[in-house]
């Protein structure tokens, strides 16, 4: 539609020429134009909507982040998810109400980006909730006295509708710790009590702070783990000779909702235990 002179057929005569082949040839850029142009309307369109947060998250098992606290404070933990094994490649989503568009640095960590209230079912629904594996609720740190109120609001929608979904919060005051407890809240992060906590330490051993710190950093050193103990061991010292064997220092032990730090070599261990060790890598 779009050649001259090179088709196996073309029209021969004046009047074929001038009313078939050129009527034909100019059709045919114009559709062919109008084609390519509706497409790179619908790229661009689409990517838009994706960077204004406007989109519809169709991924599963993926990461829900609750509000976007900063370039520096978001990029510092999506980097620490990419460095462990088991979050590498597990996509990715921010929602937040305030933010107008997705920061390109989060852009080229294939981080997705819902604008909207966390507490509002659609937003969710926009966020594919239903299919999400982790939950993170960040503190909203503009609003300090009421952010715990309104992430205990999104902690019990979530646990009411998604159980499954494990969900880690950001308390800002140790006394609502308990609440998100109550409400079926998978893991509590208080800072400000660990903080106190770190000071106190740091004042009695100096250098805990960069102990603390590279224990629980994905990006150097050794990290904290707490996985599934290896079969056939029933002491802490047969478990301990395990782990040394993969290069990993078992230091405790958890058992239910229960930390045994440093137990005795005789202690002895249930099927149900998890092991907690220091090592290089998970596993």
């Amino acid at each position: 539609m779009t050649t001259v002179g090179y088709g196996d057929y073309f029209p021969e005569t004046f009047y074929g020429r001038l009313f078939v082949g050129l009527p034909a040839m100019l059709v045919g850029v114009a559709t062919l134009g109008y084609i390519l142009s509706a497409l790179a309307a619908i790229l661009m369109e689409n990517k838009l909507k994706e960077l204004k947060g406007m989109s519809i998250v169709e991924s599963e098992n993926h990461i829900v982040i609750c509000r976007f606290i900063g370039i520096t404070s978001t990029m510092q933990l999506v980097q620490e998810l990419r460095q462990d094994a088991t979050t590498t490649n597990t996509p990715v989503v921010v929602i937040d109400e305030y933010l107008d568009e997705l920061p390109k640095e989060l852009a080229e960590l294939n981080v997705t980006f819902i604008k909207g209230d966390p507490a509002s079912d659609s937003v969710m629904t926009r966020a594919n909730i239903a299919e999400a594996k982790f939950v993170i609720l960040q503190a909203e740190l503009t609003d300090s006295e009421n952010s715990d109120l309104k992430n205990l609001a999104i902690a019990l929608n979530i646990e009411k509708t998604h159980p499954d979904i494990h969900t880690v919060v950001h308390c800002l005051k140790p006394d609502n710790v308990r609440f998100f407890n109550r409400c079926g809240c998978d893991s509590v992060v208080c800072i400000m009590k660990l903080v106190n906590q770190v000071i106190v330490q740091e004042l009695q051993d100096q250098g805990v702070h960069k102990v603390v710190s590279e224990l629980t950093s994905n990006t150097y050193g050794k990290q904290f783990y707490i996985g599934e103990a290896p079969a056939k061991v029933d002491t802490f010292r047969e478990l301990s000779e395990a782990l040394t064997n993969k290069n990993s220092l078992a230091i405790g032990i958890r058992r239910e909702e229960n930390n045994i730090m440093a137990p005795d070599p005789d202690f002895q261990i249930q099927p149900t235990d998890q092991v907690i060790s220091i090592a290089s890598t998970r596993g």
